[in-house]
């Protein structure tokens, strides 16, 4: 369930309430797609509320960044809880999206 979003603004942040799993990766992703049709370039996913993220989370976060790169923009994780970001630079992740505080 998504909770927040900065329209005002940009970048524009996302803030899911809860674990990005199988679940709940589809309504993040549709989400994002939209402000990407909307012409956002750069998002913020605020991820003080997310103790976990699977394998289809990262996908949809990977598959996000892609397309924002291919707009000339860019995907950004904020708050990152210490585990997730541990996780994100063991599998390199922390190259291709920003992960900032």
């Amino acid at each position: 369930m998504m909770t927040e979003e900065n329209r005002t603004q940009a970048p524009e942040v996302l803030k899911p309430e809860g674990n990005i799993i199988a679940a709940a990766s589809r309504e993040l992703r549709e989400k994002m797609q939209r402000l990407i049709e909307n012409g956002a370039r750069e998002l913020v996913i605020d991820m003080s509320s997310v103790e976990l993220i699977d394998s289809t989370g990262i996908g949809v976060l990977v598959g996000i960044q892609n397309t924002l790169k291919t707009k000339e923009g860019h995907l950004k994780l904020a708050k990152v809880n210490s585990d997730i970001c541990k996780m994100l630079k063991m599998m390199r992740l922390d190259r291709h999206i920003e992960i900032i505080d």
